[in-house]
């Protein structure tokens, strides 16, 4: 078994009954393509969105049986076949429904299993067509010699993906110093990096199948880095990185749009936040449109809408678990916290971690101003710091505390 922290026997019982359900939905799926063709209706939800659900739900089981089955230490070769699949999955229901982790772990996948390039390409395509903006899928595309139509000029998920383009600038200039990056990246920052969608105690709670960084050792696989010290890390796919070697990939410097949007001065982001100009003190200004949408959307549609659009299923398993607890009290600022997280202003720790050693990582966004550190103080067991201008005397982000840490 490669992950020791997931039950030997519930690994094996989720594979059995996974592919139970995968046959039956199938010939469920098969049934309502012949209604259509019969001109037959026997559901109040129309045939075509029947096959459109189903096929969604069976790429999240195809995802979670990869994952088991490399999880129980199935050979790399019997994910092959299950992968195939999820691709053929993925071209009938689009980017927007399987979200961001899910579509960098599918790209990832298909390099270390060096699917044909066909394959890889079907990918792109499905990106370009959403018009997905992300650096780090625009470089592992590179891998297979595949250039996008769009040239991405940000990442879609800042916390942790962006400290990959790290590895990628030190991987051109130094393997050794990249490989040590790569080392730091996931003993220190990618499981953290995805606290905030409930993963960090899932493996004490039923259905817990693992969590693989696939994109990391995908990264590894392209730049030839030294891996052997995450041998033994069980977040890390060792012996996927290694199944295969007989791709030579194509390493190409990060191509990017536009301005560096580190040398962006203030004046280049729309700025205010209308609704609450508090807030302005507190949240810089290339994160106000965010939080204005994040504003606008929570007061103006459902809860189920909301749960849906911001992808909440890693943090609220189901959307009726969402739907009772903001029933039950504010969630705005907690939203608002977890959407700067994932943008890589806010820094997320576990509560036994030292801030101290981590104070180089938490972005300062404040150009020209004097900054101090606070913490939000969250109904959970982590830590949340960012940086505030010195005269910010705001107590409260909606419900979330703020505390003053220097």
């Amino acid at each position: 078994m490669r992950d020791l922290l997931c039950n030997l026997e519930y690994l094996k019982e989720t594979i059995d009954f996974k592919e139970k359900v995968i046959k039956e939905k199938n010939i469920k799926i098969e049934e309502l393509k012949q209604d259509i063709q019969k001109n037959v209706q026997k559901y109040p939800l129309d045939n075509e969105q029947i096959i459109f659900n189903t096929r969604s739900s069976l790429f999240q089981i195809y995802t979670e049986l990869i994952r088991a089955k490399y999880s129980l230490g199935r050979a790399c070769a019997d994910l092959e076949e299950d992968y195939l699949e999820s691709l053929i999955l993925l071209e009938y229901i689009g980017y927007k429904k399987v979200r961001y982790i899910n579509f960098i772990w599918m790209v990832a996948l298909g390099i270390l299993l060096e699917t044909d390039k066909e394959n890889i390409d079907r990918l792109a395509k499905i990106a370009d067509g959403e018009q997905v903006d992300d650096v780090l899928l625009d470089f592992l595309l590179y891998s297979y010699k595949i250039e996008r139509k769009i040239k991405s000029t940000q990442f879609e998920l800042k916390n942790p993906y962006a400290k990959s383009l790290e590895i990628i600038e030190l991987g051109f200039r130094n393997k050794v110093v990249a490989s040590t990056r790569l080392e730091k990246y996931i003993e220190k920052e990618w499981f953290q990096g995805h606290y905030s969608y409930g993963w960090k105690n899932s493996h004490k709670e039923p259905g817990y199948l693992g969590f693989w960084s696939f994109e990391t050792a995908a990264l590894a696989k392209i730049l030839e880095l030294d891996d052997s010290p995450l041998k033994a890390n069980n977040h890390y796919p060792y012996d996927l990185a290694h199944y295969k070697k007989d791709i030579v990939f194509n390493i190409g410097p990060l191509k990017q749009v536009g301005k560096d949007e580190e040398s962006l001065i203030e004046e280049d982001y729309p700025f205010g936040i209308e609704t609450n100009r508090n807030l302005e003190q507190i949240i810089p200004k290339n994160y106000h449109q965010i939080v204005k949408q994040i504003i606008n959307d929570y007061n103006n549609i459902s809860s189920a809408e909301f749960w849906i659009k911001y992808n909440l299923k890693d943090i609220w398993f189901e959307e009726e678990e969402f739907v009772r607890d903001k029933n039950k009290k504010d969630l705005l600022g907690t939203l608002i916290v977890f959407a700067l997280v994932n943008q890589g202003y806010i820094l997320q720790l576990d509560y036994k971690e030292e801030v101290e050693d981590y104070l180089d990582e938490i972005p300062n966004d404040w150009h020209r101003q004097d900054v101090k550190l606070v913490r939000l103080e969250m109904d959970n067991d982590q830590d949340y710091y960012m940086y505030v201008p010195v005269t910010v005397q705001l107590k409260h982000l909606f419900e979330v505390k703020i505390i003053n840490e220097i």
